[in-house]
């Protein structure tokens, strides 16, 4: 990492004639220009000087004038107004669009439902003589900030009470010209009465207020503007606690000095005083100067020490702590300065900020450990808090981990006011210009970097010059439809304003809600969608949304996974992907799916691989460790279609910031025939024991991994170790359903000789999606299709069943109750193994079996394990599954009896 450290040596040689002078004594300099844009940069009435070096953003725009023209027209600049410098304009609140605002109006919120808990106590707002008040009770506060209020999302008000400004409880929201309460537990006490009673402006309000910090009440002085805002909103901070007399009784306040109201060049330059003096790079910092992966990790922490959620310091006598990041040393602040080190892993020091842990802001997994405060981010699946886009970053695949990694100011432009969002209008990579005229609807300003990449390696930059200048090209549109198909089988039209295609509608859902969120923003899901996306730039998908596990996810209830408490995701926007009943393409595939087994990244599904409750992230977990490639071409999408090209498999590790599980990709390929529904054509499939089989059309696609993992071959191979064999060795691993299903053509189960097995007899035609995703019956949506379920709850999938068995509700077709007989030669197994001295694990999970110590008791074991790992064994192929489980009881016991014997040998 590469950045200048000699700002740190300011000092007293810096003298305010030279800051006055422009860009030195000798004269005008390139650059310079004397005549400042017209840019309005308050100066508020701080209490304390500005920390030492700053100088303020108008001496800046003296040399910098065009970057410091655009910066005064962003929301950088535009905060905080204060009434003294704005005046009428600082006021947007006109809810009943008479054309005044309501202070004007005098508008009583007594009228207003959100503001009913508070009866007649309710605040009123008024105008009298030039100010602005608003009455709480018996206590007429004058307003003396706004905050916000820039017409894009919401305006607050701020009033003075001794040194220190306070957020009074009342928010508009600009869009829907609607109020709610803002933090009215600072105002209104638990039966929503005013905790005020004191005059404005007299000591005793003053006293009041720092009655109620302590540490069970945590307000009055204690929420402070200065104390818990004003170091992410004011630049040049200074802030301390001071003990004051008010009329005799001693109040610690917190007071704050700044050099302006707002976030200025040296918010994110640090202070500039030596390089207003010197005029050298070297004494400002440049975020954009930094290098390497440390040099990204410092430049993101300048945007993210304020775009985190979490807490710093305690100052002395407040009882609760900043939310703006700094240090303490002594009594003292030291507030967070650009290439600082947020996260600070330098020991006794501690961190400038704590991130969050709070379960509230988040959406997803919310166990944390320890490691995870600072060392580590809190994990998660998307913010549901705003100001949360660091803590996003560092869940996806832009974190700053590698050295191309970009920055914050990559996509966004912080000087630039050319949209609300300040995203980057010119994309440059090293300095060199990729890009020009990029936005976020039309994809060019994610294209500008991943053009000549992965799925766009087929553009070129010129080709998304092409879109950003207001043309299009069939190169581009058709590697936008090819990524769509390929990753997320979407063979449709892409329609950009709608958002199909457009990559932050998938890799950017609006997962977050700001203060200005309300429950009407619902998505197509009838999901609460938020008013902010979500920066993980990972697709959110909906099995993360109706997986549901109790204190893990989103949900209390694991029955109701359609609520609308429940979690917007990437497909919800436009899918009804949690409610039954959605008509709509591609509603009853991702339905289906984000129930299977496949979409379930946790232990009980496909993602037992990397399961997201085991917060080791460490190789020691077995199955999911950096050396066990074994897992890899069955339990990750990208290894199964590796595998497929006949790739040797390589290990894959799975953090805890990923959920592992299959998707569309895994069974679907864009070049399949769409006759076969673009599924993975495959010509055989090869069964562990060698023999393969090249019926079942796309039924192949399962047989792959449901073949089992061992043979016959595989037993007769197993040598004990001091003379106990590990039955490790021969697993034949979890759901071998077509091994069970062809029988000796698969031969997956222990075969003795001498003895005939029966083949796929009854079920002549294999066909897994025949039964498995049929669909269920009396629309029941937890069956069948693409959730693969043949049970939920009491119902069972039996449209498969009906052509040839008649209208039957369960799966006993022919009344001879197969599944009891399986059970019963299963529990006439175990026991036989039992007397034989091998442990049978109850229940029956790894190891399975212990104290294995002949090749009869391992066959046996075998033929258990591989019968039991298949529910359906009774339906696939019932004779096979039971000659497996007798001929093994006889093997180890040829005297074995059981109920139903004769029955069973008719």
């Amino acid at each position: 990492m590469t950045f200048n450290r000699r700002i740190a040596q300011i000092g007293a040689f810096v003298f305010a004639g030279a800051l006055l002078a422009g860009c030195g004594a000798s004269g005008s300099r390139e650059g310079e220009n004397r005549a400042l844009p017209p840019v309005r940069v308050q100066k508020g009435d701080p209490v304390l000087a500005a920390a030492s070096g700053y100088v303020g953003s108008g001496r800046c725009g003296v040399c910098h004038s065009g970057i410091y023209a655009e910066w005064g027209n962003t929301l950088h600049n535009k905060p905080l107004k204060t009434v003294t410098e704005v005046g009428d304009a600082a006021f947007v609140n006109d809810a009943d669009a008479n054309g005044a605002n309501d202070f004007k109006d005098g508008l009583d919120l007594a009228g207003n439902a959100n503001f009913s808990a508070y009866g007649a106590n309710a605040p009123r707002l008024s105008s009298e003589g030039g100010n602005y008040f608003m009455t709480i009770g018996a206590v007429r506060y004058e307003v003396r900030r706004v905050q916000g209020g820039n017409g894009y999302w919401k305006q607050r008000y701020q009033t003075r009470v001794g040194r220190s400004y306070y957020i009074l409880p009342v928010q508009y929201n600009e869009v829907e010209k609607t109020y709610t309460v803002y933090n009215g537990t600072n105002w209104y006490d638990g039966s929503n009465a005013p905790r005020f009673a004191a005059a404005y402006g007299s000591d005793a309000l003053v006293v009041q207020m720092d009655g109620l910090n302590n540490g069970t009440d945590k307000k009055g002085t204690a929420v402070s503007w200065e104390n818990r805002c004003a170091g992410c909103h004011q630049t040049g901070l200074a802030v301390q606690v001071d003990t004051t007399s008010y009329s005799g009784t001693s109040v610690k306040e917190v007071v704050s000095g700044y050099v302006e109201l707002n976030i200025g060049c040296e918010a994110c330059h640090g202070p500039g005083a030596a390089h207003a003096a010197s005029h050298d790079p070297a004494d400002i910092v440049n975020p954009g100067r930094f290098t390497g992966v440390e040099g990204i990790r410092r430049a993101n922490e300048v945007c993210g020490s304020c775009h985190s959620r979490g807490a710093s310091i305690a100052l002395p006598g407040m009882s609760l702590e900043m939310e703006a990041p700094a240090l303490l040393s002594g009594s003292a602040a030291i507030p967070f300065l650009p290439g600082n080190n947020l996260l600070n892993d330098l020991g006794a020091a501690g961190a400038f900020v704590t991130l969050t842990t709070t379960a509230s802001s988040f959406w997803g997994s919310v166990h944390f450990a320890a490691a995870d405060v600072n060392s580590k981010f809190p994990l998660y699946t998307a913010s549901k808090s705003h100001h949360q886009q660091y803590m996003d970053i560092g869940q996806g695949p832009h974190a700053a981990d590698k050295p191309y990694d970009v920055p914050c100011f990559g996509c966004h432009s912080p000087h630039s006011a050319a949209n609300r969002h300040m995203v980057a209008t010119t994309v440059k990579e090293g300095g060199v210009t990729k890009v020009t005229g990029t936005k976020e609807e039309n994809d060019t300003l994610c294209l500008a970097c991943h053009a000549t990449f992965g799925d766009f390696s087929g553009i070129t930059t010129a080709d998304v010059q092409a879109v950003a200048d207001g043309g299009s090209t069939t190169a581009v549109r058709a590697a936008i439809l090819s990524h769509m198909i390929r990753r997320a089988n979407m063979d449709v039209p892409i329609d950009l304003p709608n958002g199909v295609g457009r990559c932050t509608a998938c890799h950017m859902p609006k997962t977050a809600r700001s203060a200005a969120y309300t429950s009407s923003f619902l998505d197509a899901d009838g999901k609460q969608r938020g008013d902010i996306r979500s920066h993980t730039m990972k697709v959110v998908l909906p099995n993360t949304s109706v997986r549901d596990v109790t204190s893990t996810f989103f949900n209390t209830s694991a029955i109701d996974n359609g609520v609308a408490a429940s979690m917007p995701t990437a497909c919800s926007a436009c899918h009804k992907a949690t409610t039954t009943g959605g008509t709509g393409a591609g509603d009853y595939e991702i339905y289906g799916w984000a129930r299977s087994g496949h979409a379930d990244y946790l232990d009980n599904g496909v993602g037992g691989y990397g399961d997201r409750r085991n917060r080791n992230d460490n190789t020691a977990e077995q199955y999911n460790s950096a050396s066990n490639a074994a897992c890899v071409p069955c339990h990750t999408g990208e290894g199964y279609v590796a595998a497929l090209a006949g790739e040797a498999p390589t290990a894959h590790f799975i953090p805890p910031t990923e959920k592992n599980f299959l998707n569309c990709a895994t069974c679907h390929d864009s070049s399949a025939p769409a006759a076969k529904r673009h599924v993975r054509q495959i010509d055989a499939v090869v069964f562990p024991s060698g023999l393969s089989v090249t019926t079942g059309g796309n039924s192949k696609v399962c047989f792959t991994c449901h073949a089992g993992r061992k043979s016959k071959a595989s037993v007769d191979a197993a040598v004990p170790a001091s003379g106990v064999y590990d039955f490790g060795d021969v697993d034949p691993h979890l759901l071998p359903a077509a091994a069970i299903l062809y029988g000796p053509q698969a031969q997956g189960g222990y075969e003795y000789s001498g003895k005939s097995y029966f083949p796929l007899v009854f079920h002549a035609v294999p066909s897994c999606a025949g039964c498995h995703m049929a669909a269920g019956p009396s629309g029941n949506r937890d069956l069948g299709g693409h959730s693969l379920a043949m049970t939920a709850g009491s119902d069972r999938n039996t449209t498969g069943c009906t052509p040839c068995h008649g209208t039957v509700t369960n799966f006993n077709v022919l009344g001879n109750d197969r599944q009891g007989t399986l059970t019963s030669l299963r529990n006439l197994l175990a026991a036989t193994l039992a007397a034989k001295g091998v442990l049978v694990s109850d229940p029956f999970v790894s190891p399975y079996f212990d104290n294995i110590t002949t090749a009869a008791q391992l066959r046996a074991s075998y033929n258990y394990k591989f019968v039991s790992s298949d529910p359906g064994a009774h339906v696939h192929n019932w004779w096979y599954a039971a000659q497996l489980l007798y001929d093994s009881a006889n093997d180890l016991d040829n005297t074995v009896d059981f109920p139903g014997k004769a029955d069973f040998f008719r």
